[in-house]
């Protein structure tokens, strides 16, 4: 089990390991991300949907709160190092926009035998489902089909859905 924090975290007392910040789509793995991105926020400013947030360290998060994710290349078209792959990158043809992984909460209602399908109706891409006809029992998530856009997450009215990095990348 890694117990590492960072600099910052011990300075500000936390000695847990925070959460692993959503950077924007086709970013580069973590550590590459921090030392190529200038903290400028040029992405932030670009993003039509208002997505991309200022973060931990001053580095640019996604945040699911209130937007969805288009990818529409508006934060790739400016960044200016390359800590975000742009359409014509070859390395990005290789990769996903970012490995996320859907969580549903307990706290679902439809998992609680209450009648919910908001996160199955915002999910353009098919990938949430539920086992019964009448909406009721926790939704299914088809990990092939979900691109991570986050439009699920902002309508659930109990706040069950989450998209968290997968864990090992």
């Amino acid at each position: 089990m890694n117990l590492a924090v960072s600099r910052t975290q011990l300075l500000r007392g936390k000695f847990s390991r925070d959460r692993q910040a959503i950077r924007p789509p086709w970013s580069l793995p973590e550590n590459h991300f921090v030392d190529h991105c200038t903290r400028f926020m040029e992405c932030a400013r670009a993003c039509p949907e208002n997505l991309i947030t200022v973060g931990s360290g001053g580095f640019p998060e996604v945040s699911f709160a209130d937007a969805v994710c288009t990818f529409c290349d508006a934060c790739a078209d400016v960044c200016p190092t390359g800590a975000i792959l742009g359409r014509d990158d070859p390395k990005r043809a290789e990769r996903a926009p970012w490995r996320l992984e859907l969580k549903i909460a307990a706290s679902c209602i439809s998992a609680n035998n209450v009648v919910c399908m908001v996160c199955k109706e915002y999910c353009d891409a098919g990938a949430i489902r539920f086992p019964t006809l009448h909406a009721t029992g926790k939704p299914m998530v088809d990990d092939e089909l979900c691109t991570g856009c986050g439009a699920c997450i902002a309508p659930c009215p109990v706040d069950a859905i989450s998209l968290t990095p997968e864990q090992g990348i």
